[in-house]
């Protein structure tokens, strides 16, 4: 399912006219979002592909996350892909509190391209600790740094104010448990 990602109208963009993303279970428990944004890429800050490391302060700059929790619970993942192929991973025990990083056994698989007005970000989350038989609330976020300097902030739904990718109203999107119970 293809899901539009609006812009927060406090944060103008010149640069792209629509970002669009998916978000799929994978059977070994894990997850993969693809993100495709449209229009002027050259005048978008991509930073170069690298060796996929874990990093900090992603945000900063042109970054794409998810934000995943079990439906209706307090506690959630949240995970950052560049690019460059560098990631992060956080656990929270609440919204913005008990943040940690999170240990992966796997790191992230980030895939990025470019074509023409078109960039695509892919990226693959190894084995998320979470169960199968339960829905999954998910929050898809994008962060743009344009050539000029100035970021906007692009999600499935953002709650009044500032943005804000940790408010409960951008977890606005379910996926289905894979092993629904008997």
């Amino acid at each position: 399912m293809r899901l539009s990602l609006v812009r927060h109208p406090d944060a103008p963009c010149a640069a792209v006219s629509a970002i669009v993303a998916s978000v799929t279970r994978n059977a070994d428990g894990g997850m993969t979002m693809k993100y495709s944004i449209k229009g002027s890429i050259s005048n978008i800050v991509l930073a170069n592909a690298g060796p996929s490391e874990r990093s900090q302060h992603l945000w900063r700059h042109t970054c794409f996350e998810v934000f995943v929790r079990l439906a209706g619970d307090a506690c959630y993942k949240e995970f950052n892909f560049a690019p460059s192929s560098h990631w992060a991973a956080y656990g929270f025990t609440g919204r913005r509190s008990g943040m940690h990083d999170l240990e992966l056994d796997n790191a992230p698989h980030i895939v990025a391209k470019t074509d023409g007005n078109d960039f695509v970000l892919t990226a693959t989350v190894p084995e998320l600790a979470l169960p199968h038989q339960r829905p999954w609330e998910i929050g898809l976020s994008v962060i743009i740094e344009e050539s000029a300097g100035n970021l906007s902030f692009w999600a499935l739904a953002h709650p009044p104010g500032a943005a804000d990718f940790h408010h409960n109203d951008c977890f606005a999107f379910t996926l289905a448990p894979l092993d629904p119970c008997p």
